[in-house]
Formats: structure tokens, C-alpha cells, sequence
């Protein structure tokens, strides 16, 4: 068996010993086992920051609702009336803060020195379509590397073409592009750093 979280083999006589149940007098039947106790550390404080962002989620959204002054007819009619003719375009692609998958990578990414939330010029004039900056959600400028980590967010067709518009563009600008899904790094996260590893050939 192999240890869950850095995947380290262990024999029989690791395991075991440490799921000794003292109550029944004999081994627990488990099918994740830890190869010491930093790493079965590590692997419940991920889970309860996973944890409190599904619990912030809940909660904060009902608090936004009452704060957010956007559900005031009068603060909306405000804004209408100050934006009228005015037109937005809504470029995305830029970060909206760290998430619980975005730090488990970057945890275990740090021997290649990633930076989170990378601010990259696009070189692209006003009323191109683009921003002037694309945020990376990960970045290893080393290896001019960017890393982009999707939620459900990123399923509907819209944002796959922001994505892919993302994508072109930072390819165009020199820089390697990997994404990941919340999932995969959630369910994997030393796959998706040996995906890194294999693609900056280090």
C-alpha cells in the first residue's frame, strides 16, 4: 500500500501497526493508511479547509444577499441611470481569489517557486476584446509555465470560449498552459504536480 498523501510504499508492518484498535483487540480494515503522522496532519487540515470554504459558500452567500446593495431598487435604479449607453464587455479569464484546490497545489509546487494570481500583460490594445491583463491562476516564471484551475464555473460554453481565448493568447505570448479541474486536484493532487513536473521536463 501507499501512503495517501506523498504516496510513499509502505510494507505490511508500517500500516498495520498504526491501525491497531485497542477497543477490539485487533487490526482495522482501512483502506487509506499514512506513512506518519505529518502527513495524516496534512491530510485532515486540506480536508478542513475544504470543509470551511463548502461551509463559507453556504453561509456567505445568504450574507451577501442582504449586504450587497445591488438588491436595493433604489441603488440599482442609481446605476442604471448613471450607465445608460454605456456599454461593458466582459473580457474573463481573471481571478476572483486563491480557492481550496488552487493552495493544495500550490503547497505542493513549492520547489518551483509558483506565484499565485500572476498578473501577465496581454500586449493587446483598447477595444481589442482583451484586458490588459490576464491574472494566471498558478505561475512558474522559470519555466514561463501558467497553470489555470477550473471549477464548475468553467463547464458552460461561454466560459470554455474565455478559456480558450486565454489560452491562445498566453500560448502566442511565449508562456506553456496546463489546466486542471477542482476535481482532479482534489481527488490527486501529486498526478496533477507530476503532470507540472512532466511538462517542464524537470
Amino acid at each position: 500500500m501507499n501512503c495517501k498523501l506523498c504516496s510513499k510504499e509502505l510494507i505490511e508492518e508500517d500500516y498495520t501497526r498504526k491501525q491497531w484498535n485497542y477497543k477490539t483487540n485487533s487490526y482495522k480494515k482501512q483502506e487509506t493508511v499514512y506513512c506518519s503522522k505529518k502527513c495524516s496532519k496534512e491530510v485532515l487540515r486540506i480536508q478542513s479547509s475544504i470543509n470551511m470554504a463548502k461551509t463559507n459558500r453556504k453561509y456567505a452567500s445568504e450574507r451577501m444577499k442582504v449586504n450587497n446593495p445591488m438588491f436595493k431598487k433604489e441603488i440599482r435604479d442609481k446605476v442604471s441611470k448613471k450607465s445608460k449607453g454605456r456599454q461593458f464587455v466582459n473580457s474573463g479569464g481573471n481571478g476572483t481569489g486563491l480557492t481550496v484546490p488552487q493552495i493544495m497545489l500550490m503547497d505542493k509546487l513549492g520547489k518551483y517557486n509558483p506565484i499565485a494570481e500572476l498578473a501577465i500583460k496581454t500586449l493587446e490594445k483598447r477595444g481589442s476584446g482583451y484586458p490588459h491583463h490576464y491574472k494566471a491562476d498558478i505561475a512558474i516564471k522559470d519555466y514561463m509555465l501558467v497553470i489555470e484551475v477550473d471549477g464548475l464555473s468553467h463547464h458552460n460554453s461561454k466560459r470554455k470560449e474565455q478559456d480558450l481565448k486565454k489560452t491562445n493568447l498566453l500560448l502566442s505570448l511565449g508562456w506553456k498552459v496546463i489546466r486542471f479541474k477542482n476535481k482532479e486536484i482534489l481527488e490527486d493532487t501529486n498526478k496533477c504536480v507530476k503532470i507540472v513536473g512532466d511538462t517542464i521536463g524537470n
